[in-house]
């Protein structure tokens, strides 16, 4: 049975190094990158995220993965988010204000009260 390779979704946005580090613990391989290209010979795509959801949603936007992601979510790749990369993959969230998300699961992300 051959290893299942992980490609890591650099947006400029998370903690690549401990993701890759959690995963290659595990045995699979990891590639961290940005290129469409090599991110398409991976079998599961994870969006690591750290910060606010505004700022991560521009960075996607700014490294166009937004409509990359969609695609590939809808042909049936694995996504896996991570902290913030989890709440990336919602509709939207009203963390500092209404912002749209990936709209890969249905449902917005409100603030605990």
């Amino acid at each position: 049975m051959s290893r299942k390779t992980i490609g890591i979704v650099d947006y400029g946005v998370g903690n690549h190094a401990s993701t890759w580090r959690a995963f290659h613990a595990l045995e699979y391989r990891c590639r961290i990158s940005k290129d469409r290209e090599i991110l398409n010979e991976c079998d599961l795509l994870v969006l690591p995220g750290v910060g606010a959801y505004p700022v991560a949603m521009s960075a996607l936007r700014e490294h166009d993965l937004v409509e990359y992601l969609r695609v590939q979510a809808h042909a049936g790749k694995p996504i896996v988010g991570l902290c913030l990369g989890m709440q990336l993959l919602a509709d939207s969230s009203l963390e500092h204000g209404l912002t749209a998300g990936l709209g890969i699961i249905p449902g917005q992300v409100v603030p605990l009260t």
